[in-house]
């Protein structure tokens, strides 16, 4: 009974992502619930990155950093720290404030971590938050994590495009396809203690992190 409604659960928040793919609750909903049941299965699927030595560092250590908003916006302007806080400023998102995730396993860490550091993920990618950035997104760390929630979020925001605004599912899809190989071109984010790269040069990050082609693109 209790998988039947976790089941119901996740559809019923997918239902909604696919209404509105910026119903950023419903798919912290999707993730809750689908790590609580398909929590094995997702291991097989992650495997990779799960048993990476960087991450399993990250995961011994339980390395957490907080944003501290007063001293990103202090730092020279062009750094990643002072280029996050632009963007949570501009974007009116409170720092720290995503749902909280009190890590058991390596997966619910890595979970943990990728809300911790989504908005980061943003500013070193070079995405934005309309739907279409979102996506391109997701489809860069599909490709990096292999994480189903990615797959889940990607096919409900194709298919609110497919229903919703079928005229622009080309362009969603070239911007899809383009994250997807940004993601597999770099190094792999999840696996770095990204907080460290607050005080550098942002173009000089990209620059290292990504290829020089993916480096032109995301500056352009």
């Amino acid at each position: 009974m209790k998988r039947l409604w976790q089941k119901i659960k996740f559809i019923r928040a997918y239902l909604m992502v696919v209404r509105n793919p910026l119903r950023t609750e419903k798919i912290f909903e999707m993730g809750d619930v689908g790590r609580s049941s398909q929590r094995e299965s997702a291991k097989r699927i992650m495997a990779n990155i799960l048993n990476d030595p960087n991450f399993i560092s990250l995961w011994r250590e339980r390395y957490n950093k907080l944003i501290e908003i007063d001293q990103l916006r202090k730092l020279p302007e062009g750094t990643v720290g002072r280029e996050l806080a632009k963007f949570l400023d501009t974007n009116g998102f409170e720092p720290n404030g995503f749902p909280k995730i009190e890590p058991e396993s390596e997966l619910d860490y890595l979970a943990a971590r990728m809300r911790q550091t989504h908005d980061l993920w943003h500013v070193l990618t070079g995405y934005d938050t309309t739907p279409e950035g979102e996506l391109a997104l997701q489809a860069f760390v599909y490709a990096q994590l292999n994480a189903p929630i990615s797959m889940y979020i990607l096919t409900a925001g194709l298919l609110h495009i497919l229903f919703y605004n079928p005229l622009e599912l080309p362009k969603v899809f070239e911007r899809i396809t383009e994250g997807y190989t940004r993601g597999k071109q770099a190094q792999n984010l999840a696996t770095m203690k990204l907080e460290s790269l607050w005080p550098e040069n942002l173009a000089s990050v990209r620059s290292r992190l990504m290829t020089s082609q993916t480096a032109r693109s995301f500056s352009a």
